[in-house]
Order: C-alpha cells, then sequence, then structure tokens
C-alpha cells in the first residue's frame, strides 16, 4: 500500500508537472500569438504609408517636376503624424501655396512649401525659417492650433488670419482650391 501510495505521488507530482509546463508554453504560444498579431499591424501600417507616400509622390511629380517628391511626400506625412493633421490638406494647402517649391518666397516673406509668414514662424516655429522642414513643421504646427482654436474655419484662418474680419469671404477662392486639391488626393 506505501509503494502504492509513493506510485500515486510520482504519477500526481508528473501530472502537476505537466500541467504547469504546459500552462507555461501555452503562455508564451499566446505571447508569441500576440507579438505576432502586433508586427502584422505594424507592416500594415508600413504598408499603407508608403502607399499614401507614393500617391503623394505621383502628384508632387506631376504638379512641380523638379521637385523632390519623395524627401517632401514623408515630410507631409511625418508632420501630419506628428500634429494630427490630415496629410491631404497639408499637401492640398502646400499644392496652392509653393506647388510644392520647398524654396518660395512670397511677396510678403513668407517661406516654403507652405509660405508660412516670419510671425508665424516665431509664434509656432523652431531653427531657421529657410530651412523648408522648419518652416513645414511650423506650418503644420500653425495649422494644428487652428484646428483647435477655429475648426470651423482652418482654411480660412490660414490663408487670411485668424482674427481678420471677412476672412471667410477674403479666403473663400484660396478655400476652393485647397478642397478641391484635397479631393484630387484623396
Amino acid at each position: 500500500m506505501k509503494h502504492y501510495l509513493n506510485d500515486l505521488i510520482v504519477v500526481l507530482v508528473c501530472c502537476i508537472t505537466v500541467a504547469i509546463v504546459t500552462f507555461i508554453e501555452s503562455a508564451r504560444v499566446d505571447d508569441l500569438q500576440k507579438q505576432l498579431a502586433e508586427i502584422t499591424t505594424q507592416l500594415k501600417t508600413v504598408e499603407e504609408v508608403f502607399e499614401q507616400a507614393d500617391k503623394l509622390k505621383t502628384r508632387i511629380n506631376h504638379v512641380n517636376p523638379r521637385a523632390d517628391a519623395q524627401e517632401i511626400a514623408y515630410t507631409i506625412l511625418r508632420l501630419s503624424n506628428k500634429y494630427q493633421v490630415d496629410h491631404h490638406q497639408i499637401a492640398a494647402q502646400a499644392e496652392v501655396e509653393s506647388s510644392y517649391n520647398v524654396n518660395a518666397i512670397g511677396r510678403l516673406g513668407e517661406r516654403g512649401l507652405l509660405q508660412v509668414m516670419p510671425a508665424t514662424f516665431k509664434e509656432h516655429g523652431q531653427g531657421d525659417i529657410n530651412d523648408w522642414f522648419n518652416s513645414a513643421d511650423a506650418g503644420v504646427a500653425y495649422i494644428a492650433w487652428l484646428q483647435r482654436h477655429y475648426s470651423d474655419s482652418v482654411l480660412a484662418s490660414y490663408n487670411a488670419g485668424p482674427n481678420r474680419r471677412g476672412k471667410r469671404q477674403i479666403a473663400s477662392r484660396y478655400v476652393a482650391k485647397v478642397n478641391r486639391r484635397m479631393e484630387v488626393l484623396r
């Protein structure tokens, strides 16, 4: 009987060990499955970004064949993500403002893709306004600020100034142009 009890204990310990090992292995498998799902999601996101970049590059090359379409497209996508602004809007505004010319200088001293005014750059930018990436960053930061404060008139505010009386009427052609470009980019 004692021998039988010892055998039973050994079998019970073996069963418990197998159960523990199985549990640990299944937890590892679950962890691996979760990690694989996360990687798959990340790969889909990367594919989407590449598709968006290709669309933007095609449009940029169509509008301005001399532009560095790849650099501009990835900059627009990067800043869009950074400031949570629709990349179609940024691209459309860049097309209307500068035809994707990163070195564009307006008659009032506006600079870069989004034709950022020096005063706007001082408030929303960092670095040198003549560096096209810095001016684009400031422009998108300003657009994000306008979305938080003037959500119903972002484009008109960007074009005419947020506090300007009659800004909707003043900027109506600009708003229509940007909206048409956004439709083309979608």
